[in-house]
Order: structure tokens, then C-alpha cells, then sequence
């Protein structure tokens, strides 16, 4: 049984390392050599670069800001609902995780239609005519959406923090300013740099939420979609693919 055992787990192995290879290594190597073999000198610094750099740029823009918003949302979220104790805790559990079930391109239709120039909240009851589209449009919707991601990771590293530790602090007359300070917040500190870097990678990846709201502001992923899409302009898809790949 050992023996058999041991011979399907090293098939079972080989197999995942076989997938990895085919759908992952390759394709990757692929895009490569295609970005690098494809287009003359004069094509790539002239016309594909500048555009790549201009949408990295934009992709650096709304990652980082959207990175701290969402984070700084899960933080204060996360010590809301697992700390303090309030009427309908349980239920704002559970609201918070809606996010996650709406797929993305959901929130942002309806993100246009509550908000948009003919919006329910911005033009019916409010009166103003305001373009949801742009950069503030990308960054409002995806730190909606990543701010939940941010609450799953960090809220897990509170449920699991000894309180001990703060107790004995309260039992020696620290503030709670100071035992969040000096206790709390250096226990959470893995799981906040694990959420800050999950969020900034997810952001950075994202094409669905600038196709649908990002109007003029496109994000290198976006650009990159629709040059495969829209364009079939695999050169500078695939130079685009090179750099999205570096962070």
C-alpha cells in the first residue's frame, strides 16, 4: 500500500508540475520572446513604448492610491466588527462581504447608473451632472471592491491575536491609544503587508473595471485587452504583458 501510495502521489505531482509548466511557464515565456523578437527598433522606442509607459503609468496611479484606501478600509473595518461590540455587528459581518459576490463589471453599470450624468443619486435627487467616468471612477469602485479582500486578510489576524498581551497592558494603566499602538498594530503588521500587496497586484491586473468606467483613462491591463481584443495588435500586447508582468 505504501508503494502504491507513494507511486500516485509522485503522479499526482508530476502532473501539477506539468500544468504549471504548460499553462503558466510557457505562455509566459511565449509573450516574452514574442515582445522581444517582434517589431523593429525604430517602431518599438517610437510608438509602443511611450504608449506602454503612459498606461503603466496610469496602472501605478490607481493601484497605489487605491492600495491605501483599501487597506486603511479593511484596517478600521476589521477592528470595527471584531473589537467593538455594537447592535447588528453580526449582520455588518456580513454586508461587508458583498463585494465579493457582485462581479465586477455589476458594480460599475451600476455605479454609471447611480452616479453617472443621468444618475438616480446624482441627477434625479440631487441635480447634478457629474461624468462617473475617469480616473476618480476606477479608483471609487475598485477600493469597494478590494477594500473587502483587505477586511478578509487583516480581520483573520485579529481573530488569532492573543489579547492577553493587550489585558496586560490595561492592567498596568496603558491608554488604548498606546496598547494599539505598541501591541495591536505590530501583530497585524504581516497580515496588513500581505492585504496592501494583494490589493496592489489585483488593481494593478484589473481590465474589466477601466474598459467599463475608465473612459479616456485607460490602466496598462485595459490597454492591453483591448489591443488583443479590439486592435489584434499582438506586438504591442505582448510588450505590454512584458511590463504588466514586472510588478
Amino acid at each position: 500500500m505504501k508503494r502504491g501510495q507513494g507511486f500516485l502521489l509522485k503522479t499526482f505531482y508530476a502532473l501539477i508540475a506539468v500544468t504549471i509548466i504548460y499553462f503558466i511557464v510557457l505562455p509566459i515565456i511565449s509573450v516574452f520572446y514574442y515582445g522581444i523578437t517582434s517589431g523593429s527598433e525604430a517602431e518599438l522606442s517610437g510608438k509602443i513604448l511611450p504608449r506602454v509607459w503612459k498606461h503603466m503609468g496610469n496602472s501605478l496611479k490607481v493601484a497605489i492610491f487605491v492600495t491605501f484606501v483599501s487597506t486603511s478600509f479593511g484596517l478600521l473595518a476589521s477592528i470595527t466588527l471584531w473589537r467593538m461590540k455594537f447592535w447588528g455587528r453580526k449582520i455588518m459581518r456580513i454586508l461587508v462581504l458583498m463585494p465579493l459576490i457582485s462581479p465586477p463589471f455589476v458594480g460599475s453599470v451600476a455605479f454609471i447608473m447611480l452616479f453617472g450624468k443621468r444618475g438616480l443619486i446624482t441627477y434625479t435627487l440631487l441635480g447634478f451632472e457629474v461624468s462617473p467616468f475617469g480616473y476618480h471612477g476606477i479608483v471609487t469602485m475598485q477600493s469597494i471592491g478590494l477594500a473587502t479582500l483587505a477586511y478578509l486578510i487583516i480581520s483573520s489576524a485579529i481573530k488569532k491575536t492573543d489579547v492577553s498581551y493587550e489585558e496586560a497592558a490595561r492592567s498596568l494603566g496603558a491608554p488604548e491609544g498606546k496598547i494599539f499602538r505598541t501591541i495591536t498594530l505590530p501583530l497585524m503588521i504581516p497580515e496588513i503587508t500581505v492585504a496592501a500587496m494583494l490589493v496592489f497586484l489585483v488593481s494593478m491586473a484589473d481590465f474589466s473595471t477601466p474598459i467599463i468606467i475608465g473612459g479616456a483613462f485607460q490602466t496598462l491591463a485595459s490597454d492591453l485587452y483591448i489591443q488583443i481584443t479590439g486592435l489584434y495588435n499582438m506586438k504591442t500586447a505582448s510588450i505590454s504583458g512584458m511590463f504588466l508582468f514586472v510588478p
